[in-house]
């Protein structure tokens, strides 16, 4: 049975991290992390992108095997949908329970029949969202 303390990673999480963070203004992983901040989000909010690049003040890691472990229950992930099994993989290990997946590579990618199975990826059951 679904409780409501099980959506509490989603709606009220301890921390957040936007996974493929972006100084570019145009992509989502600049957006995301720009709305968590400029909305006064009052807990840790971490990036990652491959350059560890500083975005919006935010010092990014370069691999989420850096992110600490159990500080984070929401992801929002701004990956390339051919990498996101993967990275679910990483922030499950790393105990994030609940993801915003926003990536492109999905149905506007072509046929349905050409789209990623995300029914194919391995979700944690200990996600408890």
């Amino acid at each position: 049975m679904t409780t409501p303390e099980q959506f509490d990673c989603l709606f009220n999480p301890r921390g957040v991290v936007v996974v493929g963070a972006s100084t570019h203004p145009g992509k989502f992983g600049f957006v995301a992390l720009h709305n968590i901040l400029a909305n006064g989000y009052a807990g840790k909010v971490f990036a990652t992108n491959r350059d560890g690049a500083e975005v919006l003040g935010v010092q990014s890691l370069t691999s989420l095997t850096d992110l600490p472990d159990g500080e984070v229950d929401l992801a929002f992930v701004c990956t390339p949908a051919a990498a996101n099994p993967g990275v679910v993989r990483d922030l499950a290990a790393k105990g994030v329970r609940a993801a915003f997946v926003a990536s492109a590579g999905y149905g506007e990618a072509g046929p349905a029949e050409s789209w990623p199975n995300v029914s194919s990826w391995s979700w944690p059951s200990r996600w408890g969202c």
